[in-house]
């Protein structure tokens, strides 16, 4: 790094191979970053993704393989309020589980991928805790958006045809 006018007449040495100014410098690290933050803004928008769809499938199983408890416990007299409650519950449960696991997971599978763009690029992989909070509190908020799409299903619970079709 040295002024413009030094580096121009050091250019035209046949042991020079390049020249680049400061500006150029900031321009490439500039186009770089962008590349990166749009890979960033893709994993979450993949990761947002990958949540609803995980979340709404184990629910859309886990309601299809529990309709007929939900219908012997709606005989025996439970609410649809204390069954979804239940099944809150549960989901509840294994988001919180899911998080604890995922979170450390994420961090090696954050680390490969970074260390994967070569030798060009240092990067300095530091995660703040509030970063897996927040994560941890969007993996909650749209898990509870499943639930409450479930527990729709079960106030509309056909008892008697649900009970009849296991014989």
């Amino acid at each position: 790094m040295t002024n413009e006018r030094a580096a121009e007449e050091k250019a035209d040495l046949s042991y020079v191979t390049g020249v680049n100014s400061k500006s150029e410098m900031q321009a490439a690290y500039e186009n770089s970053m962008s590349v990166i933050n749009m890979m960033v803004v893709m994993m979450a928008a993949f990761s947002i993704l990958m949540i609803v769809v995980v979340l709404y499938n184990s629910g859309v199983l886990s309601f299809h393989e529990r309709v007929k408890e939900f219908a012997t416990l709606k005989v025996l007299g439970l609410r649809s309020s204390k069954i979804r409650k239940i099944l809150s519950i549960q989901n509840l449960w294994l988001s919180i589980i899911g998080i604890l696991i995922g979170a450390p997971l994420g961090n090696v599978s954050l680390n490969a991928m970074i260390n994967t763009n070569g030798e060009n690029f240092d990067y300095n992989l530091s995660l703040a805790p509030v970063d897996y909070i927040i994560a941890g509190i969007l993996v909650m908020i749209i898990s509870m958006l499943v639930s409450f799409m479930f527990s729709k299903r079960i106030r509309s619970l056909n008892m008697v045809e649900t009970l009849k079709g296991v014989e």
